[in-house]
């Protein structure tokens, strides 16, 4: 893997004007000086790549000054060695000094000086000072939390002006209804009629008045009414908003992120170790999918739907998400191979869709299983906190014992070549002796039984050229299901205990907390850390990773429900409108994917600030044609 480009025309040193640069996102340019008399060999290494070892960048001439541009995705180590030299001339190749951590900072220029000095007083500097690159993020946050702010004050303005305009106006309806009334009431009194039982005739007028006195009272109380503003029903107001936030949030990030979110790397899916930003989407997707699942099934349940049909219902609901997965990943084929990768024979079956309805109809089935319609209570006095896992224990049994087996396979499963239980990318990963075996047994079993059929991206930042593997194959589709069960679950504390909030948002947040903790187990407490048992990986949707993304999602539901349900001091906007049409969205972004006007080809040179511009734009637009199909009350779903 070239990392570096040596002797670039992006960097360029002139006396008068000094250093010019025009560099591309994430690159900076570095002066080598040697001042050895011999030539040298120059080294480097991601810091993150765990065992790997130095990859050859390129060879500097004695006595030089070499100017290059180098990647600043992520910390770097540098190493060189001498050569030409022999035991006389004490040139010690394995020192200490000879190898340097650095973090480059995107568009910073930086000068190397290596010298025979002993004392390890070669280290980088900075030539030209760089500019903070997430300074953009912040500067759009200020501007779209400002924009927040007026917004929300100027619509509170208008409401409040509109209240006291309904107010008036309902004061001078009053006024009007009690003259009504006052006429009305002059009116019977003086067309009391006295009945008597030996009167058939009087008793006969007497009601022919009470007629036309019900009669004018009809008219007038039917003048009244229709002064009255009537209560409009729409599908939208049937929702749980808070639902309908988290959904939004998910879906407005990942068209945030499938866009480019800005090229930062933390909008960007992990190489292989480790959480970003980008990876929580796939995982918050499928844990509110779990969540709306109880709800629904409930209420079907409740309208007497009989179980087959509403296993038939969720079937189609699956088959249709994965016809629209498969028509994505033709969509989205690589452009430099795009009309092989239409052909039959190298489609792409699996994908986030895929994943999506898959695993919704297997959880569908295990929550039928011990579904209940009502809360019976039979669990009282110390038990009755745990009514919701004890009315469940058939549901956790069966995804304990699939995840149980996941396990089994990828740690006790031969694969030809790799040691067992390997959760590695291969590439220059172990010093380069597991090229082939990336994934370990998921990478396998997806590469025996998918073939050409599967996720192609083998080029990997940090670990060089890697094996087929697919992020959303058959083993991690086991993974999600319990993805989707820590969602329904959600959903169960939601129906159990759906008079006290207070009991709700602390079992979700409990559940976060014993998430956490298991993961952290897991991972020997560090999220990037491959050593521990289970290490963190989205590629692999390994256990560790499920608890982490799970327990964040637990937390942000209860944050999201808290102030919209319970302090009402939120209405969920703007994310609630994309959350009642996601799978809409999601599908049109990727048909306007590189369409103006939802993004266009910006002028080289290329910067975070003007990628993240875009990105914003094509996210908000998204969110303002998610409004507008709410204001129409048109909701769209499978």
């Amino acid at each position: 893997m070239s990392l570096f480009a040596k002797n670039d025309e992006r960097c360029s040193y002139n006396e008068s004007a000094g250093i010019t640069t025009t560099l591309g996102i994430d690159e900076a340019c570095i002066s080598i000086i040697n001042k050895y008399n011999w030539p040298i060999s120059l080294y480097s290494k991601f810091d993150n790549c765990h065992q790997c070892d130095f990859i050859p960048w390129t060879n500097i001439s004695k006595n030089s000054n070499t100017i290059l541009v180098l990647s600043t995705k992520y910390l770097q180590n540098l190493n060189y060695k001498v050569l030409d030299v022999d035991d006389n001339d004490g040139i010690n190749n394995n020192s200490s000094c000879q190898t340097v951590t650095y973090n480059f900072i995107d568009h910073g220029h930086y000068g190397w000086n290596l010298t025979m000095d002993n004392n390890c007083s070669q280290i980088i500097y900075e030539i030209v000072q760089p500019n903070n690159p997430y300074f953009p993020i912040f500067l759009a946050l200020f501007v779209l939390l400002t924009a927040s702010i007026i917004f929300t004050s100027t619509s509170f303005v208008l409401n409040t002006l509109k209240n006291i305009k309904k107010l008036k106006r309902n004061d001078e309806l009053m006024e009007n209804d009690n003259d009504d009334n006052n006429l009305l009431t002059q009116a019977s009194t003086s067309t009391a009629i006295i009945q008597t039982s030996s009167s058939l005739s009087l008793s006969s007028s007497s009601s022919s008045s009470l007629s036309r006195t019900d009669t004018r009272t009809g008219v007038a109380a039917t003048t009244t009414a229709s002064k009255i503003t009537s209560i409009k029903i729409t599908k939208s107001s049937t929702r749980l908003q808070s639902i309908d936030a988290f959904r939004g949030i998910s879906i407005l990030l990942m068209i945030f992120v499938n866009n480019g979110g800005g090229k930062y790397v933390i909008f960007n899916h992990s190489p292989w170790y480790g959480l970003t930003i980008a990876d929580l989407v796939l995982p918050w997707f499928l844990w509110i999918m779990g969540m709306t699942m109880v709800l629904s099934l409930r209420s079907q349940l409740r309208l007497s739907i009989s179980p087959m049909r509403i296993i038939y219902k969720g079937f189609k609901r699956s088959l249709i998400l994965i016809i629209l997965g498969i028509i994505v990943n033709s969509l989205t084929a690589n452009q430099s191979n795009k009309h092989s990768e239409r052909r039959l024979e190298n489609l792409r079956f699996f994908g986030v869709l895929q994943l999506c309805g898959i695993t919704n109809f297997i959880s569908l089935l295990i929550e039928m299983i011990g579904i209940k319609i009502i809360r019976n209570f039979q669990y009282r006095n110390r038990l009755s906190y745990l009514q919701d896992i004890l009315d469940a224990w058939k549901q956790w049994l069966i995804v304990v014992i699939i995840i149980s087996i996941n396990l089994t396979i990828q740690y006790l499963l031969i694969v030809p070549g790799c040691p067992s239980g390997y959760f590695g990318p291969g590439g220059y990963d172990n010093h380069s002796q597991l090229i082939n075996c990336t994934g370990g047994a998921v990478g396998y079993i997806d590469r025996k039984l998918l073939s050409s059929h599967i996720y192609n991206k083998t080029n990997n930042i940090i670990y060089g050229k890697i094996n087929n593997y697919d992020p959303e194959g058959l083993m991690n589709i086991l993974s999600s299901i319990l993805t989707v069960q820590f969602g329904i679950h959600a959903g169960r504390i939601l129906f159990c205990y759906y008079l006290n909030n207070i009991s709700k948002i602390f079992r979700w947040f409990m559940w976060s907390i014993i998430c956490i903790i298991i993961c952290l187990l897991l991972c020997n407490g560090d999220i990037y850390n491959p050593t521990g048992i289970i290490p963190i990986s989205k590629n692999l949707m390994t256990l560790s990773f499920i608890l982490l993304t799970c327990s964040l999602a637990f937390l942000l539901f209860l944050i999201i429900y808290y102030l919209i349900d319970h302090r009402r001091v939120w209405n969920g906007a703007p994310f609630i409108y994309s959350g009642r049409n996601s799978i809409f969205i999601y599908m049109a972004h990727y048909l306007t994917m590189n369409c103006f006007p939802w993004s266009w080809q910006i002028s080289p040179p290329l910067s975070h600030a003007n990628v993240l511009a875009m990105n914003i734009w094509t996210t908000m637009l998204w969110s303002i044609v998610a409004y507008y199909m709410n204001k129409k009350d048109i909701i769209i779903t499978v």
